[in-house]
């Protein structure tokens, strides 16, 4: 593969300029100093439980990082340490299907630099898992299949195993990327040799998968894992998840708006039929057809097992196989081995098409950032504003928001859809009900391939450990939103607001605070607004 000095030097001038490249793309990321959703109890908490959602490995790289089943903060180290090894893993794939370096970079780069796996690379945790997990699907990819054996096989679901076990919607990259590797070998040989070799790719994921669901009925999987890993065979269920989960997907690519978004739209249409002419005119229309058949399945690999699974997470981050898209239609338009002498049309589009996903992750960066910093003060405010309401005694706390559930806790008959439609705009009293600054909510307002939630006010126990952080006194307890709980109910909560019924209150901008024996109402409504 890299088997001379010569080969040595691409080698490592191939990795350096991909990790170059995903450094700058991650920058923003780390410039923010983001402290992203799960973050925020891990940070609390020092303990992660990768291995009761499933995720075996990941539990055991971060006890080998820290030498503890305790894990402590090390970021940026754990983005930078995720891009070292993405560019390895792609380095070694593009020796694997025989490219230069200028197709190498401008094609396989949209892997890692895809909007949507930016929430991937924002956890300041997470991030080393889940980009191990793009890299070991990558890698069961890169396995030297040319003379298929038993051998083969086992790399190969080693690999997608361990994919599965750092972060189960690699999944969805695998499958793209087996049709990816099917759509190289069909322009290289018979349809009747691809079709055999795309289904022993086949045979090996199906394999991997149903010996990682055997490991995961043996796992005792916490309930939200339970429920996330439920899987139905429902036509019509399915069906849903399909549209639903492909409409999320294909954001990214203008189907909701967004002229960037309609763009790279533009480019993918335009890049596929363009390699579908490649197939006819080279290798017949037996090809083409084969070809379209591969797109097809690179589309549908986009939710992958998603849509056998009774409650899907509807996020950014499970959408992981986006990449691959833009990435076979990039390869066929500037092809394996394409010159700045001969191709420079082609390089000039590529380049500007892989220069996009860079505006949005800098859009990204700068609204979490703004978010977090908005969020942060309003903790810093409640920590306080506790303390001095209740003299430092002991108090229960509860909010009062307007959020609907979080969308991972949502079956697919209950969910809004639009992912910004989270965001509250100003009503008819010029009242922001969601506290998110001007330059954050304009960036989430007219992008489609980023979108992000105030995580602050989320109806879990996020903003108890965000005001954990921030120095919440040790005697105050914290019931969660969507909770029930005998010593302060939720209906008392909404009670003290509705009556105006407390002993003290505090007003803020974004919030207003009641206080009404021990208990502490954070009411983000402000719908109670005079003191009796």
């Amino acid at each position: 593969m890299f088997s001379s000095l010569q080969d040595n030097k691409i080698f490592i001038q191939r990795f350096l300029t991909f990790f170059v490249i995903f450094f700058i793309f991650v920058y923003s990321i780390l410039h923010g100093n983001i402290f992203y959703f799960d973050d925020i109890p891990r940070e609390i908490r020092h303990k992660i439980y990768f291995i009761h959602d499933g995720r075996i490995l990941s539990e055991l790289l971060y006890i080998l990082l820290d030498a503890s089943q305790s894990i402590y903060d090390i970021s940026p180290l754990t983005q930078l340490l995720s891009i070292l090894i993405l560019s390895f893993s792609l380095t070694i794939l593009s020796a694997k299907w025989k490219m230069n370096t200028i197709s190498a970079i401008l094609s396989l780069s949209f892997i890692v630099c895809s909007p949507y796996f930016l929430q991937n690379l924002s956890y300041r945790f997470d991030s080393l898992t889940m980009g191990s997990a793009l890299s070991c699907a990558i890698l069961s990819i890169a396995v030297k299949d040319e003379n298929w054996s038993a051998k083969t096989t086992l790399y190969k679901i080693f690999w997608s195993l361990c994919a599965l076990n750092f972060y189960q919607s690699s999944a969805n990259v695998i499958l793209s990327l087996i049709a990816f590797s099917s759509l190289i070998k069909l322009y290289n040989s018979s349809p009747r040799i691809t079709f055999s070799y795309f289904n022993r790719n086949m045979i090996f994921i199906i394999s991997s998968l149903l010996l990682y669901k055997i490991e995961s009925k043996i796992i005792h999987l916490q309930i939200y894992a339970q429920e996330h890993a439920r899987t139905i065979f429902k036509p019509l269920y399915i069906i849903k998840n399909l549209f639903h989960l492909s409409e999320n997907a294909l954001s990214e690519f203008g189907i909701k708006g967004g002229h960037l978004e309609e763009i790279l739209g533009i480019i993918l249409t335009i890049s596929f039929i363009r390699m579908l002419h490649i197939f006819y005119k080279n290798r017949g229309t037996n090809s083409m057809m084969m070809a379209f058949g591969f797109l097809v399945f690179a589309f549908f690999s986009l939710t992958g097992p998603l849509i056998l699974l009774y409650h899907p997470v509807y996020s950014m981050r499970t959408l992981m196989a986006n990449g691959v898209l833009l990435s076979i239609a990039i390869f066929f338009n500037i092809g394996p081995q394409p010159t700045l002498y001969k191709n420079k049309i082609s390089i000039a589009i590529a380049t500007y098409t892989l220069f996009i996903p860079f505006i949005f992750s800098y859009l990204w960066g700068n609204a979490l950032h703004d978010i977090q910093e908005m969020n942060m003060d309003i903790a810093s405010k409640i920590v306080e504003d506790v303390y001095s309401i209740s003299d430092g005694r002991p108090v229960i706390i509860r909010n009062l928001t307007h959020h609907q559930p979080p969308l991972g806790y949502k079956t697919p008959h209950d969910i809004d859809y639009s992912f910004n439609s989270m965001i509250h705009f100003q009503d008819s009293t010029g009242i922001i009900d969601t506290p998110v600054p001007p330059i954050a909510k304009s960036i989430l307002h007219h992008r489609r391939a980023i979108a992000e939630r105030d995580f602050l006010f989320r109806e879990w126990d996020f903003s108890y450990f965000l005001m954990k952080m921030k120095g919440l006194q040790d005697n105050a307890a914290f019931i969660p939103e969507l909770l029930e709980n005998s010593e302060f109910s939720k209906q008392e909560a909404l009670n003290i607001r509705a009556s105006c019924s407390y002993d003290a209150i505090i007003k803020r901008r974004f919030y207003n605070l009641y206080k009404r024996d021990n208990h502490i109402v954070v009411d983000f409504h402000r719908e109670c607004p005079h003191q009796p």
